[in-house]
């Protein structure tokens, strides 16, 4: 299968959102027939959702994630752009010489060399895991710091510059990666990383370029000149290390006792012999290459890398992915049943707990948030339709009450999902959402988490809500950037 674009993700997602208003019988029709086509094609497990896509989207216009597409390229090519004028007008700058004062080897250094190895410091810290961070206190921030710097990040300012498709698919893409920020953050990070190695990639190629035909087509003075205590043989030592990967099979391209003794300059002095000091030019030509442009290559191919993963490894946990890859399978297995079927099951082979949408009798623990009033156990099972594991309440007592309840459900090893029911008339709070975090954080990253915000009708019966109270609710729980804690009203519940 080929690795799925940023483009296939966001027709994914925004897909997969727009089925969640359909009549679950309908969807299982549609997949199940659709499954069966792809089987009968041929069509291998792995490549079955991108198939489907392809088979379910709006075909004769292009659709946000192939804008998306076209916007990461367009965003591409002014990057590179910018980064060839850059580099030649710093080359061009540093090789100057008029016959007045030689190019002095020390500032060449200092921006191709010294410069170069701080951001390649700075790019590496940018690239540790998530797993680095929690061990290492004040790394993201210090990361958050340091991508402001990142060229990869002025595709955000570029964008209000990409025509009216390109910036709507540029801004549906943030919005997605902002809702859902702990799946597609690394999507994210990725892609303004490698896109700051192709900026570093032309920045260099297009300052040795600037560098070498000012070698070939004019006549260049060289020397070095600092107020710093480096006296000939320290300088010597200095450039004799800088030049040790290419010593052995390189030898024109290190600088000799005679050329550093010759070549000290100081601007009282008068005369400078570009034939004298011509060797020079190898040497930092080399250095332009080997601590400028090739490491930003080997950058630039990690972090393609690593966005094609990150990419990859969204598309197979979008939410509502398992349900939909149960959908497709079980039309190899099952036959279609006359009149509606009731429920869907959860996928088989996935855990239900990434689901958000739940199937008739799903076994799930429940927790009542803020004293909202509610039946029995077993009453409120037959209202929601599912299987109660465990009823508890939170949000009421004390923070050590609410930890308790957080390390009860954390101690349950099924995957069962949670529910948290909550007051549909009432706003989430900041404790609530706290609440949510905690709860995430101790039930691991995949276990699922569902907010039902609930009305209470009559006979203290629970009810659906308004729609505005839902939507509310919707994008309070959005902020969390959590795709597995999602916001759910079941369509059985009548208003």
């Amino acid at each position: 299968m080929t690795s799925p674009s940023i483009g296939r993700l966001i027709d994914l997602a925004a897909q997969l959102e727009r089925d969640e208003r359909l009549a679950a019988e309908r969807l299982r029709r549609r997949d199940r027939e659709l499954g069966r086509e792809l089987e009968a094609a041929g069509t291998e497990a792995e490549g079955r959702v991108a198939a489907w896509l392809e088979r379910v989207r709006v075909h004769g216009e292009e659709s946000p994630g192939e804008q998306a597409d076209r916007m990461v390229r367009v965003v591409a090519v002014w990057l590179v752009v910018a980064g060839v004028l850059v580099g030649t007008g710093v080359a061009g700058t540093l090789y100057f010489y008029d016959g007045s004062h030689p190019v002095n080897v020390v500032r060449v250094l200092g921006v191709f060399v010294a410069l170069q190895l701080v951001l390649l410091l700075a790019t590496l810290i940018l690239c540790l895991p998530q797993s680095v961070q929690r061990a290492l206190p004040g790394l993201a921030l210090l990361q958050d710091a340091l991508s402001v710097l990142s060229p990869g990040r002025w595709g955000g300012g570029l964008r209000r510059w990409l025509p009216a498709p390109q910036r709507d698919a540029a801004e549906r893409f943030a919005a997605l990666a902002k809702r859902h920020h702990r799946l597609y953050g690394d999507v994210e990070r990725w892609w303004w990383l490698s896109h700051s190695q192709a900026f570093a990639v032309a920045f260099h190629v297009g300052a040795i370029a600037m560098a070498f035909s000012l070698v070939a087509f004019t006549d260049l003075a060289f020397a070095w000149s600092t107020t710093l205590r480096f006296d000939a043989s320290a300088w010597l030592q200095l450039t004799h290390a800088l030049a040790t990967p290419w010593a052995g099979w390189l030898p024109e391209a290190v600088p000799s006792a005679q050329l550093v003794e010759a070549t000290q300059y100081f601007r009282a002095s008068e005369g400078h012999d570009p034939g004298v000091s011509a060797p020079w030019w190898p040497f930092l030509l080399a250095c332009m290459l080997g601590y400028g442009l090739l490491p930003r290559v080997l950058l630039l191919g990690f972090a393609r890398l690593q966005l094609r993963a990150s990419v990859r490894h969204a598309f197979g946990r979008v939410p509502g992915i398992a349900a939909l890859r149960d959908r497709l399978d079980n039309a190899l297995v099952e036959t279609a049943a006359e009149g509606e079927e009731v429920g869907a099951r959860m996928p088989s082979g996935a855990p239900a707990s990434q689901e958000a949408n739940l199937a008739e009798g799903l076994r799930c623990h429940a927790i009542v948030w803020a004293a909202l009033p509610v039946a029995e156990p077993s009453a409120l099972s037959s209202q929601l339709g599912i299987e109660l594991a465990s009823l508890a309440s939170a949000g009421g007592e004390s923070l050590a009450a609410d930890a308790a309840v957080i390390r009860g459900l954390a101690e349950v090893g099924t995957g069962d999902p949670v529910l948290v029911l909550v007051k549909a008339w009432e706003p989430p709070v900041l404790e609530f959402l706290d609440f949510l975090g905690e709860l995430r954080q101790a039930l691991g990253a995949d276990r699922g988490v569902v907010v039902l915000p609930l009305a209470i009708g009559e006979g203290g019966r629970v009810a659906r809500p308004p729609a505005t109270d839902a939507e509310q609710w919707q994008r309070g729980v959005a902020r969390l950037g959590d795709p597995f804690t999602q916001v759910h009203v079941p369509a059985r519940l009548s208003a």
